[in-house]
């Protein structure tokens, strides 16, 4: 054999053996790209799609869950759930409520008040804080209204048990 075809055979498995060698390594930076993306942790408003603002018209019904979360629902079965920014003191189901709404929309950090209606007598809650909007559908809100029950339900228990155990021990 030539000496043109051993340099040109050398020549050729050199290339081989520097082009695997660029592989590993451009396989490795990926890798490590890769374990540096899973391995940050992103803010909460990357996860979810906050909203600032819901226009007056886009929603026809606000329903309290509990002291610390409303519910907006509008039109096309499209709803808001606004967590607020503190649980609202005196807040509760079925309450009528009172927006300081600047122009036509309620925005995160207005404020509102539940009121009370007894007798003719209309009592205030405390002076409650929106929180941002996030849209959900109606399975998260199934979801989200059975997980308020059961952490109620389990608040009721643990306080029974609690004065059980009081009334117990004063015996």
């Amino acid at each position: 054999m030539s000496l043109k075809y051993y340099l040109a055979t050398l020549l050729t498995l050199c290339m081989c053996f520097f082009g695997l060698i660029h592989a590993a390594e451009t396989e490795d930076t990926k890798s490590e790209e890769l374990e540096k993306i899973l391995s940050e942790t992103l803010d909460d408003s990357e996860y979810v799609d906050e909203i600032r603002c819901l226009r007056s018209h886009e929603y026809h019904k606000v329903d309290i869950l509990d002291s610390g979360h409303l519910v907006f629902k509008g039109r096309k079965n499209r709803i808001w759930l606004n967590i607020l920014r503190n649980n609202c003191s005196g807040l509760r189901k079925g309450m009528a409520m009172q927006f300081e709404m600047h122009g036509r929309r309620v925005c995160r950090l207005d404020f509102f008040k539940g009121i009370e209606s007894f007798n003719d007598r209309h009592t205030p809650t405390a002076i409650c804080t929106l929180g941002s909007f996030e849209k959900v559908t109606e399975e998260q809100l199934a979801l989200l209204e059975e997980s308020l029950a059961k952490e109620k339900q389990s608040k009721v228990v643990r306080s029974t048990k609690k004065a059980a155990k009081a009334a117990k021990s004063n015996e």
